[in-house]
């Protein structure tokens, strides 16, 4: 039988089958192999936070990285303190000068006091001003 220009039993073997096909062969080489994969995706964090400052003020130093790990407790920013420490040392002057008024106040309501009763034991014992050094009436055998 002929097809295509070619003769019958021209790529046949003996018994009528087709010759073996051809193999290629390459030497076994044990090597380490860093397996891999690579993914297209979105990450998202488990868990987000905002921090929002309780005091304001402008930022010295930031002491952790975008995206890094934070625990509770770390320093996170410095806060530029010079304002804060003018603010205290205003207050304490405040409070030197509250405590040295209120000591003034005290005195003069003691002298009042001491005015006041003064004149009382005048008006009860009948001293007159002249008698101040010795208040108390001398007692009568």
């Amino acid at each position: 039988m002929y097809g295509c220009g070619k003769p019958a039993d021209a790529g046949l073997a003996a018994g009528g089958a087709p010759p073996p096909a051809g193999v290629n062969v390459a030497k076994v080489v044990l090597k380490q192999v860093t397996e891999w994969d690579e993914f297209i995706g979105r990450v998202e964090a488990k868990e987000t936070v905002e921090i929002r400052p309780r005091v304001g003020g402008y930022l010295r130093a930031v002491h952790f990285n975008e995206g890094g790990e934070v625990k509770k407790g770390d320093l996170l920013f410095m806060i530029d303190d010079r304002e804060f420490q003018a603010a205290l040392a205003t207050a304490q002057s405040n409070v030197v000068r509250a405590k040295s008024d209120l000591d003034d106040r005290l005195v003069q309501a003691q002298t009042a006091r001491a005015t006041a009763l003064m004149a009382l034991c005048q008006g009860i014992f009948g001293l007159a001003k002249s008698d101040t050094a010795n208040p108390l009436p001398s007692a009568k055998p």
